[in-house]
Protein backbone atom coordinates (compact mmCIF):
# COMPACT_ATOMS: atom_id res chain seq x y z
CA UNK A 1 0.00 0.00 0.00
CA UNK A 2 1.36 3.40 -0.96
CA UNK A 3 1.05 5.79 1.99
CA UNK A 4 1.21 8.79 -0.34
CA UNK A 5 -2.32 7.90 -1.46
CA UNK A 6 -3.80 8.46 2.00
CA UNK A 7 -5.74 11.75 2.22
CA UNK A 8 -3.99 14.49 4.19
CA UNK A 9 -6.74 14.71 6.81
CA UNK A 10 -6.16 11.06 7.67
CA UNK A 11 -2.37 11.37 7.69
CA UNK A 12 -2.56 14.36 10.02
CA UNK A 13 -4.62 12.37 12.50
CA UNK A 14 -2.00 10.28 14.24
CA UNK A 15 -4.60 8.41 16.27
CA UNK A 16 -4.89 5.41 13.97
CA UNK A 17 -2.60 2.72 12.73
CA UNK A 18 -2.39 -0.11 10.25
CA UNK A 19 -1.14 -3.64 10.69
CA UNK A 20 1.84 -5.14 8.99
CA UNK A 21 3.07 -8.68 9.27
CA UNK A 22 6.55 -9.64 10.40
CA UNK A 23 8.08 -13.05 10.84
CA UNK A 24 9.67 -13.65 14.22
CA UNK A 25 10.85 -17.04 15.44
CA UNK A 26 9.34 -18.61 12.30
CA UNK A 27 5.94 -17.23 13.29
CA UNK A 28 4.06 -14.48 11.47
CA UNK A 29 2.80 -11.79 13.85
CA UNK A 30 0.83 -8.58 13.35
CA UNK A 31 2.70 -5.40 14.22
CA UNK A 32 0.77 -2.13 14.60
CA UNK A 33 2.02 0.44 12.12
CA UNK A 34 1.32 4.17 12.24
CA UNK A 35 1.90 5.68 8.77
CA UNK A 36 2.90 9.03 10.28
CA UNK A 37 5.50 7.82 12.76
CA UNK A 38 6.01 4.37 11.21
CA UNK A 39 5.63 2.81 14.65
CA UNK A 40 2.60 2.67 16.90
CA UNK A 41 3.05 4.77 20.05
CA UNK A 42 1.84 2.07 22.41
CA UNK A 43 3.96 -0.53 20.62
CA UNK A 44 7.01 1.71 20.97
CA UNK A 45 6.38 1.79 24.72
CA UNK A 46 6.74 -2.01 24.73
CA UNK A 47 3.07 -2.64 25.34
CA UNK A 48 3.16 -4.68 22.16
CA UNK A 49 -0.33 -3.88 20.99
CA UNK A 50 -2.55 -1.07 19.87
CA UNK A 51 -5.62 -0.05 21.79
CA UNK A 52 -8.73 1.37 20.22
CA UNK A 53 -6.88 3.42 17.61
CA UNK A 54 -6.53 0.74 14.99
CA UNK A 55 -7.87 0.58 11.47
CA UNK A 56 -7.75 -2.33 9.06
CA UNK A 57 -6.26 -2.08 5.59
CA UNK A 58 -9.66 -2.88 4.14
CA UNK A 59 -11.15 0.11 5.96
CA UNK A 60 -8.40 2.40 4.69
CA UNK A 61 -8.94 1.08 1.18
CA UNK A 62 -12.69 1.75 1.52
CA UNK A 63 -12.03 5.30 2.65
CA UNK A 64 -9.57 5.86 -0.18
CA UNK A 65 -11.95 4.43 -2.75
CA UNK A 66 -14.78 6.64 -1.46
CA UNK A 67 -12.49 9.71 -1.68
CA UNK A 68 -11.33 8.78 -5.18
CA UNK A 69 -14.96 8.43 -6.25
CA UNK A 70 -15.77 11.87 -4.79
CA UNK A 71 -12.89 13.48 -6.64
CA UNK A 72 -13.66 11.77 -9.95
CA UNK A 73 -17.36 12.65 -9.66
CA UNK A 74 -16.44 16.26 -8.96
CA UNK A 75 -14.06 16.26 -11.93
CA UNK A 76 -16.71 14.70 -14.16
CA UNK A 77 -19.48 17.17 -13.30
CA UNK A 78 -17.36 20.28 -12.68
CA UNK A 79 -14.56 19.77 -15.17
CA UNK A 80 -13.48 23.40 -15.58
CA UNK A 81 -13.53 24.06 -11.84
CA UNK A 82 -11.49 20.89 -11.27
CA UNK A 83 -8.96 21.93 -13.92
CA UNK A 84 -8.75 25.40 -12.35
CA UNK A 85 -8.15 23.89 -8.90
CA UNK A 86 -5.42 21.59 -10.20
CA UNK A 87 -3.74 24.41 -12.10
CA UNK A 88 -3.95 26.70 -9.07
CA UNK A 89 -2.33 24.04 -6.88
CA UNK A 90 0.36 23.32 -9.48
CA UNK A 91 1.02 27.04 -10.02
CA UNK A 92 1.29 27.58 -6.28
CA UNK A 93 3.83 24.77 -5.95
CA UNK A 94 5.81 26.04 -8.93
CA UNK A 95 5.85 29.57 -7.49
CA UNK A 96 7.11 28.20 -4.19
CA UNK A 97 9.92 26.32 -5.96
CA UNK A 98 10.73 29.40 -8.03
CA UNK A 99 10.96 31.62 -4.91
CA UNK A 100 13.22 29.09 -3.26
CA UNK A 101 15.48 28.85 -6.29
CA UNK A 102 15.63 32.65 -6.66
CA UNK A 103 16.70 32.95 -3.03
CA UNK A 104 19.35 30.28 -3.57
CA UNK A 105 20.58 32.14 -6.66
CA UNK A 106 20.79 35.46 -4.78
CA UNK A 107 22.63 33.79 -1.90
CA UNK A 108 25.06 32.23 -4.38
CA UNK A 109 25.65 35.57 -6.11
CA UNK A 110 26.33 37.20 -2.73
CA UNK A 111 28.76 34.45 -1.83
CA UNK A 112 30.56 34.75 -5.17
CA UNK A 113 30.85 38.52 -4.68
CA UNK A 114 32.33 37.99 -1.21
CA UNK A 115 34.78 35.41 -2.55
CA UNK A 116 35.79 37.76 -5.39
CA UNK A 117 36.42 40.49 -2.85
CA UNK A 118 38.52 38.17 -0.69
CA UNK A 119 40.58 37.02 -3.69
CA UNK A 120 41.17 40.64 -4.84
CA UNK A 121 42.27 41.63 -1.34
CA UNK A 122 44.76 38.77 -1.32
CA UNK A 123 46.52 40.06 -4.44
Amino acid sequence: MNLENIPEYLKENASWCLWKYETRNNKEIKIPFNPTTEVCASYRKQKGKCTSHQIKNSQVEEILLREIRKVTAFAKYHEQEFVDLVLKKKTSKLNQVLRSQKKELEDSKDRIAKLDSIVQNLY
